[in-house]
């Protein structure tokens, strides 16, 4: 039996809207909202309450009874939460047996209550039921029809679970036992995601996040592209490193990640609404976000959940009218209203010079560090997949002695060497301090090492030079180190997944 049940509510003094229920068997199963007059429809925004204290929480679910379900990245479980914030249960823990997790990564809730979670560092997914007893795992370390190199992302309907395998750019179908059916395939390269790190499945799509194109793809349930579209930038509608979506009720929900703000499309692309402003301090919230890792919307719309690993914490979100969040928020991109820049984690230092990278402007910096103070003499770089610009830089290496600076640029699955010119006058900004040497291919450096075959590029993940000048690339993917020479030739490399003594995982 259906029936609805009409709510007027005054929101803030200013319109009477209507809520309508619907209810079946007692249990809540939509929320629509309308203003009264029919011309201001709710939209996601209103700050609502934080789950703090959380460790690493990288990816978020709500399932039935609005049961959120958050994963720890770093404390390898995953935890429940009621929708007021109270923890319910938890599960998981570091280890590879059944029902435990190594980093694990995306987390999706079947129609029927089950849970299935990435388990990133243990090449596999886990199904669990709603209560988080184990039930089920299926996966292996490789690149065949079923293997993972990088589970990052899961999704689930009533019928098939998919996963995105980030590390060979693949979205693997299974059904709900695990048996592997296919694997969506283009023959387009534009039209693939090169990296798919999320992906989410509802009214009858299947949508995937690719964090290094900055770009969202739309396929149907059986694999047929249907659309795509984002492009790098700050503006509304433009994207800086998705990395999850959510779909519900003909709208594609996307975490823009170094734009701090989440992003609501319909599902020809077509922006709608953003919500989420940048928070300029450390353990700003109440609405604030900071790079925001995953979202979820529950179930029945009533409401919307953001992680943010970097301040270790979920924020709720519930409705709101289009007049209010205008009132809250500011469109302009970062940095046109006075805001900083945010710095990588990698950082290389030599003699007297610094230089770290800036993700957020796709840029290196260098900075002279022989004062009381470091001092900006140089920024370079841009966005762009050009010589010279970067797409997400990820590690640098500065060797003033040699006058040369070397940076891995992982969205465009290249490393750039670049000539350093030293300072030779008074401390000053020097424009030219920088000059593009060469650019080495990942691609091609994947192809020398037998262990990678044809079909996967090396990863790399961190750089360093030794006295003699030889690169050595880290690859956390293959799990691998790779020694280089001046030419780019691959002259050793070692490591291999595994838990045995020489081999490595993360």
């Amino acid at each position: 039996m259906c029936n609805m049940t009409a709510y007027d509510k005054t929101l803030s003094g200013r319109r009477r809207f209507v809520l309508a229920v619907a209810h079946v068997a007692g249990a809540v199963l939509c929320v629509t909202g309308s203003a009264a007059n029919g011309d201001e429809p709710l939209q996601f925004g209103a700050y609502r309450s934080t789950i703090n204290n959380l460790h690493e929480p990288i990816a978020v679910a709500v399932g039935r009874q609005n049961t959120i379900y958050v994963v720890e990245r770093a404390a390898h479980r995953v935890r429940a939460f009621s929708s007021e914030g109270e923890e319910r249960f938890q599960f998981g823990g570091l280890g590879h047996e059944a029902g435990r997790f190594d980093a694990p990564g995306k987390i999706a809730v079947a129609p029927d209550g089950d849970i299935v979670v990435a388990d990133d560092g243990n090449c596999r997914v886990q199904v669990f039921d709603a209560q988080g007893r184990f039930k089920a795992a299926f996966g292996e370390h490789g690149f065949t029809d079923g293997a993972f190199r990088g589970p990052l992302g899961v999704a689930v309907d009533a019928k098939r679970i998919f996963v995105a395998d980030a590390a060979t750019a693949r979205i693997l179908v299974f059904d709900r036992e695990g048996e592997f059916e296919r694997t969506f395939a283009t023959d387009d390269a534009a039209m693939k995601p090169a990296r798919p790190v999320a992906i989410a499945a509802g009214d009858g799509v299947v949508v995937a996040a690719d964090a290094y194109a900055s770009r969202v793809f739309i396929f149907d349930a059986d694999g047929a592209m249907r659309n795509t579209f984002g492009e790098w930038g700050y503006f509304p509608g433009m994207l800086a490193q998705p990395v999850d979506a959510a779909v519900h009720d003909g709208r594609c929900y996307v975490a823009d990640h170094r734009n701090h703000r989440i992003q609501v499309f319909d599902l020809a692309g077509k922006l709608k609404y953003q919500w989420g402003l940048h928070a300029l301090r450390p353990r700003e919230g109440e609405g604030k976000l900071h790079y925001p890792d995953a979202l979820a919307i529950a179930p029945d719309g009533s409401f919307a959940v953001v992680c943010e690993s970097f301040e270790n914490r979920c924020q709720i979100f519930g409705l709101e009218t289009p007049a209010q969040a205008a009132k809250r928020f500011n469109p302009l991109p970062p940095g046109s209203v006075g805001g900083t820049s945010h710095f990588g984690r990698r950082v290389d230092i030599d003699g007297d010079l610094m230089a770290l990278v800036e993700p957020d402007s796709h840029s290196v910096l260098i900075y002279d560090i022989k004062q009381p103070e470091p001092i900006l003499i140089h920024k370079f770089g841009g966005q762009g997949t050009r010589p010279g610009r970067f797409n997400f830089p990820t590690d640098i290496c500065i060797e003033s002695g040699r006058k040369r600076l070397t940076v891995i640029d992982a969205g465009n699955a290249r490393i750039q060497v670049f000539r350093l010119e030293r300072p030779t006058t008074d401390l000053k900004y020097l424009p030219d301090m920088t000059r593009l040497v060469k650019a080495i291919d990942l691609g091609s450096v994947g192809r020398q090492i037998a262990s990678l075959g044809e079909r996967q590029s090396l990863t790399a993940t961190a750089i360093d030079r030794d006295g003699r000048g030889r690169l050595f690339l880290l690859d956390a993917v293959n799990s691998l180190v790779a020694v280089l020479d001046d030419e780019a030739n691959v002259t050793a490399s070692f490591g291999a997944y595994g838990r045995r003594r020489g081999r490595m995982r993360d």
